[in-house]
């Protein structure tokens, strides 16, 4: 996609030049544009994609030991509260391997 389609879609999703690692979260690219710290002819250069989402995943730990993931993280959230060796951890997915979120 061009440059003007990809400002358009960086209204709601991420967005980047096709083989860069960065990327611009919803609006940034907007934003950079408009505080005039990126050079349109180095935008033109190269075509550009839209991201998809990074996927969340809630797994429940006991003794560091992955039990229970998505679905069923709601059904025993509240149970969980009450268990002290338990804990609830949010990992994203990142290409090739998983990262925790950390509060």
């Amino acid at each position: 996609m061009t440059f003007f389609e990809a400002l358009k879609a960086n209204e709601t999703k991420r967005v980047r030049q096709v083989g860069d690692e960065m990327s611009f979260e919803p609006r940034r690219l907007i934003e950079f544009l408009l505080s005039n710290t990126l050079g349109i002819a180095k935008c033109n250069a190269k075509p550009w994609e839209i991201l998809k989402d990074p996927s969340e995943i809630y797994v429940l730990l006991r003794n560091d030991v992955p039990i229970a993931m998505n679905q069923t993280i709601s059904g025993i959230y509240n149970h969980v509260l009450c268990s002290s060796g338990d804990e609830i951890a949010l990992y994203r997915e990142v290409p090739g391997t998983r990262e925790e979120v950390k509060p």
